[in-house]
């Protein structure tokens, strides 16, 4: 699945059974417009996941891509609205070897 947009995701293996990480890049286009418009792109881009996802004809796999990316883009709009993200920084994300994709974003449920 290949999904355009201001955000380059791949995927790293830790090379010890360990798990993955997810490497999250600004493009080098993204970096170099203004904030104004950066955040003008990025909405879009948000707004356009949305759409993706509500519409049909993505399967399973695909859908969760999607709704993963679109998980990690709503937490990171705010800091592209207030211009408080190093857009040449890495963002990586450990993904653990006994998790699914599924369950990498939902909150954890308080243990009572």
């Amino acid at each position: 699945m290949k999904i355009e947009g201001p955000l380059k995701i791949g995927v790293i293996d830790n090379g010890n059974g360990a798990g993955h990480q997810l490497e999250i890049k600004f493009t080098e286009a993204f970096q170099g417009l203004p904030v104004a418009q950066r955040v003008l792109e990025f909405r879009n881009y948000v707004s356009g996941l949305r759409m993706q996802l509500s519409g049909k004809g993505l399967d399973d796999d695909n859908r969760q891509g999607v709704s993963m990316v679109l998980q990690i883009s709503e937490q990171l709009l705010n800091y592209i609205e207030s211009d408080e993200i190093p857009l040449n920084e890495i963002i990586m994300i450990d993904i653990e070897a006994e998790l699914a994709l599924s369950g990498l974003l939902k909150e954890e449920q308080p243990k009572h």
